[in-house]
Order: C-alpha cells, then sequence, then structure tokens
C-alpha cells in the first residue's frame, strides 16, 4: 500500500510539472535505404533509349516511424504518457515533436542515442579529381596505390577538376554528381506532307561535369574498406560546331571523357589514387579518402 501511494504521489506531482515540446531528428533512423545507379553521359543517336536497370532491391528503413514512436512509448517511462497532462509524440518529416516533462525528454534523447548504436555505420568516401601532366598521370593512372600524405596535398593543391563527397551506409551503394546537363540541338524530326517538309527539331542533353558511384564495404578487423567505384569526368567541348540542313543548323558536340571503373580495398583515413586516364592537356587522376561518418563530420 505504501508504494501504491508513493507512486501516486509521483504521478500528481508529475502531473503538475511543466510539460514542454522538444524537436528530434530522426531522419537518420527513419529515412529509406536504397541502392542508387549511375548512368554514363553520352552524346546518343537520335532515338536511341537506354536501356532499363533491373532493381529489384525494396527500400528500406532501420526503423519505421510507428515503430520508433512504440518504443519510445513502451521503453521510456510507460506510464507517464497516461499520467502526464499533455504528453504526446507526434511525427513531422523526419521529426518527432515530443511533450513531456524535463526528465522523460532527458530519457528520451538517451534511447535514442541507443537506436543510433545499432544502425549500421555510415561511411563518408571524398573523391577528388586533380589535372596532371601526361607523364605523370601515365605513371599514377596504372593501379589503385597508396600515396604519402605529402604526395596526396601536393596533389591536391594543384588543379582540381571536381570534387564530390558522398556519404551512405555500410555496404549501400550511392551516387553524387558535380556538373550541369548541357543541351544541344541534335537533329530534325522530318514529316513530308502535301509536297512540303517539316521537320521539328530534336534536342539532346549530357552531363558535363563529374559524377561517381560507390559502394564501401568495411573491414572492421584490418581497418580499411573494399571500395567498388564507377567515376567519369566529362568535358563538354566550346564552341559547338554546327551544320546547316535543308531545315536548319544541327549542333555536333564534342567532349571529352575521362572514365574509371575500379574494385580496391583502401585503408580508412588515407588518400588512395584510384587511376585516371592520360589525354593530354585533358589527364586527370582520381583521389579517394574513405573515412567512418559520424555527427556531420
Amino acid at each position: 500500500r505504501l508504494l501504491q501511494q508513493r507512486a501516486a504521489a509521483r504521478a500528481r506531482s508529475e502531473g503538475r510539472q511543466r510539460v514542454t515540446t522538444r524537436m528530434y531528428d530522426v531522419s537518420d533512423l527513419t529515412a529509406p535505404i536504397f541502392d542508387s545507379y549511375m548512368e554514363y553521359s553520352n552524346l546518343i543517336p537520335s532515338r536511341y533509349q537506354p536501356p532499363e536497370i533491373n532493381n529489384d532491391f525494396e527500400p528500406h528503413s532501420p526503423y519505421q516511424v510507428d515503430w520508433l514512436i512504440e518504443l519510445i512509448r513502451e521503453t521510456v517511462e510507460p506510464a507517464s504518457w497516461d499520467t502526464i497532462e499533455g504528453a504526446d509524440i507526434h511525427p513531422k518529416g523526419g521529426w518527432l515533436f515530443v511533450s513531456t516533462i524535463p526528465r522523460v525528454h532527458e530519457r528520451i534523447a538517451g534511447r535514442l542515442k541507443g537506436f543510433r548504436a545499432y544502425l549500421e555505420p555510415q561511411v563518408a568516401v571524398d573523391l577528388v579529381a586533380v589535372r596532371v601532366d601526361q607523364q605523370r598521370a601515365a605513371v599514377l593512372a596504372r593501379t589503385p596505390r597508396d600515396i604519402e600524405p605529402a604526395a596526396a596535398e601536393a596533389l591536391l593543391q594543384g588543379d582540381r577538376l571536381g570534387t564530390l563527397r558522398l556519404l551512405c551506409f555500410d555496404g549501400q551503394q550511392v551516387v553524387s554528381r558535380q556538373g550541369s546537363d548541357r543541351s544541344y540541338l541534335q537533329d530534325f524530326d522530318v514529316e513530308i506532307a502535301q509536297s512540303a517538309k517539316i521537320g521539328d527539331p530534336i534536342r539532346q542533353s549530357v552531363f558535363d561535369g563529374f559524377s561517381a558511384q560507390v559502394r564501401p564495404i568495411l573491414d572492421r578487423n584490418r581497418g580499411g574498406a573494399m571500395l567498388h567505384c564507377r567515376i567519369e569526368r566529362t568535358d563538354f567541348r566550346d564552341p559547338i560546331r554546327r551544320v546547316m540542313t535543308e531545315h536548319g543548323p544541327v549542333e555536333l558536340p564534342a567532349m571529352g571523357i575521362t572514365r574509371l571503373s575500379a574494385s580496391c580495398w583502401v585503408p580508412l583515413d588515407t588518400p588512395v589514387v584510384l587511376g585516371g586516364g592520360v589525354i593530354g592537356d585533358g589527364s586527370c587522376v582520381f583521389l579517394a579518402v574513405v573515412r567512418r561518418f559520424q555527427g556531420g563530420k
């Protein structure tokens, strides 16, 4: 009976405490995880349709929002959600809006930290494309290799052609790109009607910039990761050459393309030259650094 009286007194005291509302960012716990795929840039012929990618992988979230709310209600002072007037949890756009007393708020923050401990590790892959002379590219572009920090720093002080940071979970495949789409008049769709020819312009677009697809798989025992990547740097050449036809001018663009596909083991926090391309003044190499990602760093 004494315990019941104390519990009742505590419930009355909590009911009189001031209820505050706090926002908890749970987007990392509830965001869907899925693989993405990169398409190479090409000056494609008219009417060409690239093949569809068959991706049967179903996106999933570490925690469904409803599950997360239920877990909090069941594991963080379950009785308080009925005894504290105004206590409630509402989800909205990757956030939880929680109304309760300060002591329960502190325990919710601790419980969310515990939930995150069970997530797959997050990985940051930093990629840099650096212009180098043709002779140096011929040496560095042969095979993936570790380089000394001083040598990496010297490369990074050179002419950077693009920089990407890709964030993903361990084993997840993601795509990122830096640049813009360039449009050009490729051809005319000609129709003949009543002895007249009508040509509707056909415009195409191609990506000009730096893009990459990566899948890092952490090796916890060796302090590194198996990195699978596809990298492309495209350089759309201006001005565009034009050729006159009976329906008007068509454009014949040119572009330089450096592509790399590699799978290699890389140590964490260590610059690695993945390879590159030797194309005269456009020669470049791609550097990668794989890190564990924590707290936005």
